[in-house]
């Protein structure tokens, strides 16, 4: 009986067979071990954090002129934190009656510091930022001619984030108490305009809690001066400033901060020069002490005159 070769039945030798077999479980195991590392790394690797936010514009001087039209151009910018010299943090932790507390609130300057990432505001003065790696960062808000402010050592997780979750303990609680608020929350930022000062002053003068002040020629201060929380005094390049009556700065472990206006706009790290900054600041009283700031960028004052320079100086 013929049987068509069709119908015979098909026989592999041995090692074509075992070759098969192999090449399906080599195939198979690279897919399990890719699909195994591929969710490893999702697993592993943080998610990406954003922030999001509100910056409002207050006009608080009185002049209708100073209005804003809306709340854009804030620019709205995120920075690694400032480095703190290791051997300063030592001495701090070890003498902490001395001098002040060596944190990110006297370290950190944005002209000087890495930038990570940034934002502008709209209209209605929000704004968000994404793609950041979760951590440690400083926030500064910046719009030329307005006061600067600064968010510091706040931590983004992953995810999304708005301004209160970057607050610290301390600053919530100084938040709650600028504002009258029922709760340590942070809905948006205020930034109200910078105040240029003349070159004299003799009437009793406060520099308010939270505002900018530009010093942008020689100023002799013969009155008595308040300095409330948070103020901030920029002293324009070789300018100086002289206090002749009595100052009156905020308690102990309340902050303000005096440093030169050179480049404080600006959206590029400024270099150290000596030709940048401020030439000289004197403070007259019971114990006249004078600043020879030719070299200096930053200066930060911390309680009262008399603990500060008796400590530091």
């Amino acid at each position: 009986m013929y049987k068509s070769k069709h119908n015979s039945p098909v026989k592999l030798n041995s090692s074509s067979n075992n070759k098969f077999v192999f090449l399906i479980l080599h195939a198979t195991l690279t897919i399990l071990l890719t699909l195994v590392f591929a969710g490893c790394h999702k697993t592993t690797e943080p998610q990406a954090s954003s922030l999001s936010g509100k910056v409002v514009l207050e006009n608080d001087t009185g002049d209708p002129s100073l209005n804003p039209v809306d709340y854009s151009g804030v620019s709205i910018r995120l920075y690694e934190l400032a480095v703190i010299d290791t051997t300063l943090i030592r001495v701090n932790q070890r003498h902490p009656q001395i001098g002040m507390v060596v944190n990110q609130e006297c370290a950190f300057d944005h002209r000087g510091s890495t930038l990570s990432k940034s934002a502008v505001s709209g209209p209605d003065g929000s704004f968000l930022i994404r793609g950041i790696k979760p951590g440690k960062y400083n926030l500064a808000f910046i719009k030329a001619g307005w006061g600067i402010k600064y968010l510091l050592d706040g931590e983004l997780t992953s995810g999304a984030n708005d301004l209160a979750d970057l607050l610290t303990n301390r600053q919530r609680d100084y938040v709650k108490v600028r504002n009258n608020l029922g709760k340590s929350s942070l809905d948006h930022v205020s930034l109200n305009p910078a105040i240029s000062l003349t070159s004299y002053i003799d009437n009793s003068f406060v520099f308010k809690a939270d505002h900018t002040y530009f010093i942008e020629n020689d100023l002799t201060v013969i009155s008595s001066v308040v300095i409330e929380p948070g103020t901030l005094i920029l002293v324009a390049p070789g300018c100086r400033i002289d206090f002749y009556g009595p100052v009156s700065c905020p308690s102990i472990g309340q902050k303000w901060s005096l440093t030169s206006s050179f480049g404080m706009y600006d959206d590029y790290q400024v270099p150290d020069a000596s030709n940048e900054f401020c030439s000289k600041v004197t403070i007259s009283g019971t114990s006249p002490v004078t600043i020879y700031a030719d070299l200096f960028r930053y200066f930060f004052f911390e309680s009262y005159f008399s603990k500060f320079f008796n400590s530091v100086l």
